[in-house]
């Protein structure tokens, strides 16, 4: 009974080491593997912390990017707002620039009818005058030789009023002469200035376009 219960735990044990053998024949390649691991556990872990770093360091470049797009975003918005603000004030300046040539046409052009008119008065006055001195030189022509004639008849008294008043108008046209060319060359100044005038708005104007 002994010897029976001896072989029986013999026969176990060899069971069991059997199994153990068996056990560690198929846990072999998992401890090579794992002996593998550990020995390149290290690189993976200097490839991990490398890769995150550079996570890291992607991290901070795409929120130093943002921050950058924002900023020249909003520089862009300040400066969209300045030249927009510029360009309404040139608009502003141009638009008043128009309105300027347009009154200092229209002034021009009512100058230059008034001056037209002017012109016209005076060659009337000079022609009037003309006249006038003709008629007094031959009135005068006239008493002188009525005088060496001795014909009183060609110096009567209504005579001498007529060429009297006729000198007095020739003196009053001499005088409304005198005003009307005064008058005249400050038009003429007038209408140049007014034509400089219109000349600089319209070269500022082209400038601004």
């Amino acid at each position: 009974a002994a010897r029976a219960a001896a072989g029986a735990r013999a026969a176990a044990d060899a069971e069991r080491i059997r199994l153990l053998e068996a056990e560690v024949a198929r846990l072999e390649p998992e401890a090579a593997e794992a002996a593998r691991l550990r020995q390149e556990l290290p690189g993976l872990q200097s490839l991990l912390q490398q890769r995150t770093q550079a996570a890291e360091a992607a991290s901070r470049s795409a929120q130093t990017a943002a921050a950058d797009r924002t900023r020249l975003a909003e520089r862009l918005s300040i400066e969209t707002g300045e030249l927009q603000s510029k360009l309404q004030a040139r608009d502003g300046e141009l638009e008043q620039l128009r309105r300027r040539l347009a009154d200092g046409q229209a002034a021009t052009a009512r100058l230059e009818a008034t001056r037209g008119e002017l012109e016209k008065r005076l060659e009337a006055r000079a022609r009037s005058e003309q006249q006038l001195d003709r008629k007094v030189r031959e009135l005068e022509q006239a008493a002188r030789a009525a005088a060496a004639q001795a014909a009183p008849a060609l110096a009567s008294p209504a005579e001498q009023e007529e060429l009297v008043r006729l000198r007095a108008r020739v003196e009053e046209l001499d005088g409304e002469l005198a005003d009307l060319r005064e008058e005249n060359d400050f038009l003429n100044g007038e209408v140049a200035r007014y034509h400089q005038k219109n000349r600089e708005i319209q070269a500022r104007l082209d400038a601004g376009r």
